[in-house]
């Protein structure tokens, strides 16, 4: 194996993905003297630097089995398992048969994109169990979030905090994303009180979508990998030591 001494840690991004996001965190990285490299053709070499991804899962797959690391990711039913007192709602997690709701439900798949997530009526449920795959369903109870933040956590710590929907719209402006400063401040001290709590398994890099629902208070909307999810206006620097921290198994260079 052929080491790169030139650099220590490299971004790597889709090659035919630009986004704001993308495009911000290779700036980010290039100034924190990290290497940035987009990947066109999906294949990847280990040269002994530092692998960090900020890509699709397919990409992920693909530098873990050259470099012989782990990118980490919150287990398919953490939702489900949470303590109700962090969900204000029915969620569950099912994988193969599944004894379908007689009300309406939310219903979204763990992990691929083969069905759109929405409330879904009893007569069309049925149909979903054909598309199911390995890694199953979540159904919930549908609820109404008045305001919803992202907030990028690293062993147990927000690192940054950002709004993304309220009263049901986005709330990207012109120039950006509405800031709440109060909300968002309520919306941290929430993630790391629940993530402090034994009674919720810990996982080390990940991505904390939490809400207040109507009527019922702060609650957890979702979780997912840092390094395959939406920045908002998070800052690039904090989402990158987010995304570093999701790299388990990797070796220093000999």
């Amino acid at each position: 194996m052929a080491v790169d001494t030139r650099y220590e840690k490299r971004l790597i991004l889709e090659g035919r993905r630009y986004s704001t996001d993308s495009v911000g965190l290779s700036r980010a990285a290039l100034a924190s003297g990290w290497d940035v490299l987009r990947v066109i053709d999906y294949t990847y070499e280990d040269d002994g630097v530092k692998p960090i991804i900020y890509a699709s899962k397919w990409l992920a797959t693909i530098v873990s089995a050259a470099c012989g690391v782990e990118f980490v990711h919150p287990p398919k039913d953490w939702l489900a398992g949470l303590p109700e007192r962090y969900l204000k709602r029915r969620v569950s997690h099912h994988v193969g048969a599944v004894e379908w709701p007689t009300e309406r439900a939310f219903i979204k798949c763990c992990d691929s994109k083969w069905m759109t997530a929405r409330v879904y009526e009893p007569g069309e449920m049925a149909a979903l169990a054909e598309l199911m795959d390995e890694d199953g369903i979540i159904i919930s109870e549908p609820v109404i979030f008045e305001t919803e933040f992202r907030t990028f956590v690293l062993d147990g710590r927000v690192m940054d905090v950002s709004s993304y929907m309220a009263a049901g719209q986005p709330t990207q402006v012109e120039d950006g994303w509405l800031s709440f400063p109060q909300l968002e401040e309520t919306a941290v001290r929430f993630v790391e009180g629940m993530l402090a709590d034994p009674a919720v398994d810990a996982v080390r890099s990940l991505v904390v979508d939490v809400g207040f629902i109507m009527d019922r208070g702060w609650a957890v909307v979702e979780a997912n990998e840092s390094w395959y999810s939406g920045i908002y206006a998070c800052d690039r620097l904090k989402v990158l030591e987010t995304i570093e921290g999701a790299v388990t198994g990797w070796r220093d260079p000999e």
